[in-house]
């Protein structure tokens, strides 16, 4: 009876731990939620104050682009297009996110029929059972999403690089060649960079646990 007892007990203690390890998660799935949230919005705002400002360009030049060269119109294309890029995968973090908690409707079913005797044990097991699947699966939707959210950032880093390159080049007005040698060092500080950052390379953490 006491061996019983204890193991109830031991069993007990792993579902509070479990429930602790799911609010936990469910916690991590949410802030980065509302992180990709926010710079969607910050992103919408942003690409909404550039496109307005092409069309103020627009009229007080009449239309006259001759004035934009190749070295300045490319960085900025790449910068909204990165910008957009940045702003889809916020997107998409945010509305994929689906986590479990809690146990299933059955169980529920179950142990509110009168009828249905409850072993304590067994109902302990099952709900370990049950909470065991669910951190694993809440696992996989917070890797999914911190991805998602590493590449959303990525993007949005190298669509402000670009931007800042082809403004500084617009408002300096230096030599053609000058301009290409920025935009050739930019392309090489920006990939090894973005690689660095989406394979994780600084994680202290062996992400295979």
């Amino acid at each position: 009876m006491s061996s019983k007892t204890n193991d109830a007990e031991s069993l007990s203690d792993a579902v509070d731990r479990f429930e602790r390890t799911l609010d936990k998660q469910i916690d991590i799935i949410n802030e980065i939620d509302n992180k990709a949230e926010h710079i969607t919005r910050l992103l919408g705002v942003f690409i909404g104050a550039i496109i307005s400002t092409i069309a103020v360009g627009f009229r007080i030049t009449d239309g006259d682009v001759t004035t934009i060269t190749s070295y300045v119109f490319v960085p900025f294309v790449f910068g909204v297009v990165f910008l957009i890029a940045a702003m889809t995968m916020s997107t998409v973090t945010y509305l994929s996110s689906k986590f479990k908690i809690g146990l299933h409707y059955r169980p529920a079913n179950l142990l509110s029929q009168k009828s249905y005797s409850v072993d304590k044990e067994k109902h302990l097991r099952r709900t370990i059972g049950t909470y065991g699947y669910n951190i694993k699966q809440n696992k996989q939707v917070i890797e999914v999403n911190s991805k998602r959210f590493r590449y959303a950032l990525v993007f949005l880093l190298c669509g402000v690089i670009w931007l800042s390159t082809a403004g500084i080049i617009f408002i300096s007005g230096v030599d053609p060649s000058i301009a290409w040698i920025v935009f050739s060092a930019v392309i090489f500080v920006t990939i090894p960079v973005s690689l660095y950052i989406l394979t994780g390379s600084y994680l202290t953490l062996d992400q295979e646990t």
